[in-house]
C-alpha cells in the first residue's frame, strides 16, 4: 500500500516543518525514565507531541488521542463520537479500507482504538522500519477519511448490534444507570455507545461536520513509544500532521459541534467557568431498585486532578486502599458487611475515588458506609505502608510500559488529558510523594466527605444460586443440547463444546484444533460464512481472545469451543450455517498454504509468553504422559506436516454427534430452542466419542528450575487430585481461592514481592489442578519463592475457618454469576456442567462447600511434598525481548 505516491510537499510545507525540528530540539524535557527519556513539544497550530524512546526496541507504538468524546455530545448526536472511530477505518482519500487491512496484515501491525467520555484513543504498534508508514496511515485515517455510503451503513448496522449485545449484558445496563447519578449536572452522564434511535438518525453531513471540526491537529496528542530514529520521525510528524492551511475544520482554530461553532463556544465557555465536565457534588444517596441488578453501593469521592501537585500521592492512595489492611476494610470487617472495590477515575478536570461494594441480603444497612470513609480522614498511613505502596505501583508502571500497546489499553485516557504530566506523576510523583503527602490528601478529600453515591435495592430470591435448570436432550447420534431461557433480551448465544481436545490429536499433531480451527476461519469459504453471519447481525468465535481476556473462557486440554452469538431471531439460521461450514468447508492445499500467513504471528506471541511456559512445565509434571500435558498450539515447523486428508481425517473424529455438546441461551422457549438446535445436529455422524485414557501417570513433584531470556521470573506451585467427585473438585477451587487470597495480601501488598499472584484451580475429567503462582522481578527470585512456601505451609498449618471459607465462596459465587449475566458466558457454563459437574451448576457447588471439606482437602492433596514448583528465572545478562501481537482489533 506505501507505493501508492502521495501528493508532492510544498514549500510552505517544508519550511514549517524545518520549524517543528528546531522546536523540538529545544523543546526536550528528558524526564529521566527508562530508555531514551521523554521530549514534549507542540507542533505549531498542531498537536502536541510526547516522544518516549527506547532505541534498542525493534518496534514502536503511536497513539493519536483526539478531545472528543461522548461528554460533549448534544441530543442529537449522543453516539456519533464512537460511531466516527468505527468509520475512520473504512477508507480514506489515499486509502481504502481494504489497503488499510492489507497492510496491517502484511506488515504484522496492530491497529485498534477506543472512546471514551471525553477522549478517542487511536494507537497502531508496527515494526520501526515501517514507522512512516504507520504515520501516514493514521494521519489518513484521522485527517482525510471520506466515509463512503456503503460503509457507513456497515458500520451503523455494527454499532446497533454493538448496543443490543451491550444492552443484553445487565452489569453494563446496571453502570450505564448507577453512572447517570454519580455523575449528575455533567456530560459525563450519558454512554459513549449513545442511543439506538440516534445512531440510525444520524446523516452523513453531521459526520463531516463532526469530524471536521473535532479531528483538527490541534486538537490531538501524539505519543510515540519504542525505538525510532528520533530527527526522522520528528520530520514525519510534521509532514503528516501539520495543519493545512485554508481547509475548513484544519486551521487549529475552535472546533463545532454538528456544524455550529458558537453552540460548541457557549459549550466550551460554560464548562471552563462551570465545570460542566465536573459533576455536582451533592453528598447525597440515590436509591434505585431493579431486579435486573444485584444489591449494593457505589460512591464517588472527588480527590485532586492529573494536574494537581498531589497527584502522585493520589496515585499512592488508591494503591493503599486496595490492599486489605485499611481502616475502612476493618470496619466492613468487624460488621461482616461484604469488602469494597476500590479504584481510582482520572477525568479531564478531576479525578475521583470509587468505592464499589455488592451484596445478596439486606441493602439499607450500607447507607453507613459514607460514613465509614468519612473516617478515614483521620487515616495516616506509615512510612512503610506508602513504601510497599511506591514499590508495587513502580514496578507495574514499568511492567505495563514494556508492553507498548497494552500500556495504551490500559493508561490511554490519562495520557490523552496529560501524557507528560501523567507520565512524570506516575514516575517522579509518585517516587517523591511520602506519607505526609498522602495523609494531607486524605484529610482534605475525606473530611469534610463530598461524594455522589448511589445505592442499588437486592434483588428478588429468584435470581440466587442457580436459577431454574435448563432442558436438556440427548439425541440418537450421541450429540447433547441444552437450552436456558432468558426472558427480558433479544440476543441469543449458542456454544458449541468439542470434548477431548488434546486426546483427539493423540495420533495425528498436537494443535490439530487450532489448525482446524484457523482454516475454518480464515479460508475463503471462512470468510463468506462471516459476511452472511454479518447481515444476520450474527458473529462467531473459534477461539479465546489472547490479549485481552475477560470472560470464562481459557485454554484445556479436555475441550475446545466455538462461540455464536446474535439476535434471537436469527441465532438458529446462523448456526445452521456455520455447521454447515463446518461439514462441508473445503481443506485442500491452498487453505493450508495460508496457514502460516494467519497462524504463525500467534503462535510466535504463544510461545514467547512466560506465563505460557510455566503452564507447559506444570502441565508435563502433573499429567506425565497423558495427553491433557500436551501442547495446545502447535510449532511453527509442523505445519508443513499437514495434509488435506489429514485435516479432513480430524474434523470427522471431531466433528461429531457424540463429541458435541451444544447450548443455547436465548429468550426463546426452550422447546422451541431445542427444537431448531436438534434440525441442525440431528444428521451429524455418530461417530466415536473421544473417551480420553485413564490419568496413571504420578505427579513428578518436586523443583524444576528452566532459564529463559526475560528479566522478570514467574514461580509456580502445583498439585494434582484424581478422580474427584464434582462436590470434591468444588472444595479444591474454594482452597485455592483461600490461598489466593493470602497471597495477593501477604506476597504482594504487603511485602510488595509480586507484579500479580494468586492461585485457581482447574476441573478436568478424572481430575482436578491447583497451581499456584507469583509473577516477580528477578532479582526478587529467590525471597519470593521463600514466601510462596510460607504461605503454602501457613495454609497447612492454619486453614481456613468457616468465616474464611465463606468470603471465599462468596467471591467465586460473585464472580461466576457476574460473568454469566452475559449470555455466551452462560452458554458455556452450561456446557461444563454437562461435562463436568453431572448437570450440576458450579454456584450450587460452591455454596454447599463447608469449611470441613476445605481443611480435608488442603491435608490431602496440598502437602509440600505432592507439591510440583517450577521457576522460570532470567538467564545471565539476558537481554529484554518484547513480543508484538499482529491483529487489527476495533
Amino acid at each position: 500500500m506505501y507505493s501508492i505516491e502521495g501528493p508532492a510537499p510544498r514549500l510552505v510545507k517544508i519550511f514549517q516543518t524545518v520549524i517543528i525540528i528546531l522546536l523540538a530540539l529545544i523543546g526536550s524535557s528528558g524526564t529521566g525514565m527508562a530508555g531514551g527519556g521523554t521530549e514534549e513539544f507542540t507542533i505549531p497550530g498542531g498537536p502536541a507531541v510526547l516522544l518516549q524512546e527506547y532505541p534498542e526496541s525493534p518496534v514502536v507504538c503511536v497513539t493519536v488521542a483526539i478531545e472528543a468524546g461522548s461528554a460533549w455530545e448534544t441530543p442529537d448526536t449522543r453516539g456519533l463520537t464512537h460511531l466516527l472511530e468505527h468509520l475512520c477505518f473504512d477508507g480514506s482519500e489515499r486509502y481504502t479500507r481494504e489497503e488499510i487491512s492489507g497492510w496491517v496484515d502484511r506488515t504484522g501491525a496492530f491497529l485498534n482504538a477506543f472512546t471514551r467520555k471525553e477522549t478517542t484513543v487511536y494507537f497502531l504498534l508496527v515494526d520501526r522500519s515501517r514507522l512512516e508508514e504507520a504515520l501516514d496511515i493514521l494521519s489518513q485515517m484521522l485527517l482525510h477519511s471520506v466515509f463512503p455510503i456503503h460503509e457507513l451503513e456497515k458500520e451503523r448496522k455494527v454499532v446497533l448490534e454493538e448496543m443490543r449485545q451491550s444492552m443484553d449484558n445487565p452489569g453494563e445496563e446496571r453502570s450505564r444507570l448507577v453512572d447517570r447519578f454519580l455523575y449528575r449536572g455533567s456530560g459525563l452522564t450519558e454512554p459513549v455507545l449513545g442511543y439506538p434511535t440516534t445512531i440510525e438518525a444520524i446523516s452523513r453531513q453531521q459526520i463531516i461536520d463532526y469530524y471536521r471540526s473535532n479531528y483538527s491537529p490541534d486538537r490531538m496528542k501524539i505519543f510515540v513509544m519504542g525505538g525510532y530514529d528520533r530527527r526522522q520521525l520528528v520530520g514525519w510528524l510534521g509532514d503528516y500532521f501539520m495543519p493545512t492551511y485554508g481547509e475548513p475544520g484544519r486551521t487549529g482554530g475552535s472546533r463545532v459541534m454538528a456544524g455550529s461553532s458558537a453552540k460548541r463556544r457557549k459549550r466550551e465557555e460554560k464548562s471552563t467557568s462551570s465545570g460542566a465536565m465536573t459533576p455536582r457534588w451533592s453528598s447525597e444517596v440515590t436509591r434505585l431498585s431493579d431486579p435486573r441488578f444485584a444489591g449494593g453501593i457505589e460512591i464517588l469521592v472527588p480527590l485532586p486532578g492529573i494536574e494537581d501537585r498531589d497527584f502522585g500521592a493520589v496515585l499512592l492512595l488508591e494503591e493503599l486502599l486496595s490492599s486489605a489492611d485499611t481502616p475502612l476494610s476493618e470496619m466492613l470487617e468487624s460488621a461482616s458487611w461484604p469488602e469494597a472495590q476500590v479504584y481510582l477515575e482520572v477525568h479531564r478536570e478531576f479525578s475521583a475515588i470509587r468505592f464499589s461494594m455488592e451484596t445478596d441480603g439486606e441493602t439499607d444497612k450500607l447507607l453507613a458506609v459514607p460514613g465509614m470513609i468519612e473516617k478515614l480522614a483521620s487515616w495516616k498511613p506509615s512510612g512503610e505502608e506508602v513504601e510497599a505502596a511506591r514499590m508495587s505501583l513502580l514496578a507495574r508502571d514499568a511492567l505495563n510500559r514494556e508492553k507498548y500497546h497494552f500500556y495504551i489499553m490500559l493508561s490511554g485516557e490519562r495520557l490523552a488529558f496529560s501524557a507528560g504530566r501523567y507520565m512524570e506523576a506516575s514516575t517522579k510523583g509518585v517516587r517523591e510523594a511520602d506519607a505526609d503527602d498522602v495523609a494531607r490528601v486524605i484529610s482534605s478529600s475525606f473530611d469534610p466527605l463530598c461524594y455522589n453515591a448511589v445505592l442499588m435495592g437486592s434483588p428478588p430470591e429468584s435470581s440466587a444460586i442457580g436459577g431454574d435448570p435448563p432442558s436438556r436432550v440427548k439425541l440418537h447420534n450421541g450429540c447433547e443440547l441444552a437450552a436456558y431461557a432468558r426472558s427480558g433480551s433479544d440476543i441469543a448465544a449458542v456454544h458449541i463444546l468439542v470434548k477431548g481436545r488434546s486426546c483427539l490429536e493423540t495420533d495425528i499433531l498436537p494443535g490439530m484444533t487450532v489448525i482446524l480451527n484457523a482454516i475454518l476461519e480464515n479460508s475463503s469459504g471462512g470468510k463468506a460464512l462471516s459476511d452472511r453471519l454479518r447481515a444476520l447481525g450474527v458473529s462467531i468465535s473459534y477461539s479465546d481472545n489472547p490479549y485481552i481476556p475477560m470472560d470464562n473462557y481459557y485454554l484445556n486440554n479436555a475441550w475446545s469451543f466455538m462461540r455464536i452469538e446474535g439476535p434471537a431471531e436469527n441465532i438458529i439460521e446462523g448456526v445452521d450455517l456455520v455447521v454447515t461450514h463446518i461439514r462441508g468447508a473445503v481443506m485442500g492445499e491452498t487453505e493450508i498454504a495460508g496457514l502460516a500467513r494467519s497462524l504463525v504471528p500467534e503462535l510466535g506471541i504463544r510461545s514467547s509468553s512466560s506465563s505460557g511456559r510455566l503452564r507447559g512445565l506444570m502441565m508435563e509434571r502433573l499429567f506425565g504422559g497423558h495427553p491433557f500435558a500436551g501442547s495446545i498450539f502447535p510449532s511453527p515447523g509442523s505445519l508443513g506436516m499437514i495434509s488435506p486428508e489429514t485435516l479432513a481425517g480430524f474434523r470427522a473424529k471431531s466433528i461429531c454427534g457424540s463429541n458435541l455438546i451444544v447450548t443455547i441461551v436465548s429468550p426463546l422457549v426452550p422447546e422451541e430452542a431445542l427444537k431448531g438446535l436438534e434440525k441442525i445436529f440431528f444428521g451429524l455422524p455418530s461417530g466415536s466419542s473421544s473417551i480420553c485414557p485413564a490419568i496413571t501417570d504420578t505427579v513428578v513433584a518436586g523443583l524444576f528450575e528452566k532459564e529463559t531470556d526475560r528479566r522478570g521470573a514467574l514461580i509456580g506451585a502445583g498439585w494434582r487430585l484424581l478422580d474427584p467427585s464434582p462436590m470434591e473438585a468444588a472444595a479444591l477451587i474454594v482452597a485455592s481461592e483461600v490461598l489466593s487470597r493470602r497471597m495477593q495480601l501477604q506476597i504482594r501488598e504487603v511485602e510488595g514481592l509480586a507484579y500479580s499472584t494468586g492461585c485457581s484451580a482447574l476441573p478436568y475429567p478424572g481430575a482436578a489442578i491447583s497451581i499456584a503462582y507469583v509473577n516477580t522481578g528477578g532479582e526478587n527470585l529467590e525471597t519470593a519463592s521463600t514466601s510462596l512456601e510460607r504461605e503454602i505451609r501457613g495454609l497447612l498449618s492454619a486453614p481456613p475457618d468457616e468465616d474464611e471459607t465463606a468470603l471465599a465462596r462468596r467471591r467465586l459465587i460473585a464472580r461466576l454469576t457476574r460473568r454469566e449475566m452475559s449470555s455466551i458466558n452462560k452458554a458455556f457454563a452450561m456446557g461444563l456442567d454437562i461435562l463436568l459437574r453431572e448437570g450440576s451448576t458450579a454456584q450450587t457447588l460452591l455454596g454447599g462447600v463447608t469449611s470441613i471439606d476445605v481443611q480435608r482437602t488442603v491435608a490431602e492433596v496440598m502437602e509440600m511434598e505432592n507439591a510440583v514448583f517450577v521457576r522460570l528465572k532470567p538467564a545471565p545478562g539476558a537481554p529484554e525481548k518484547k513480543s508484538m501481537p499482529m491483529r487489527m482489533m476495533r
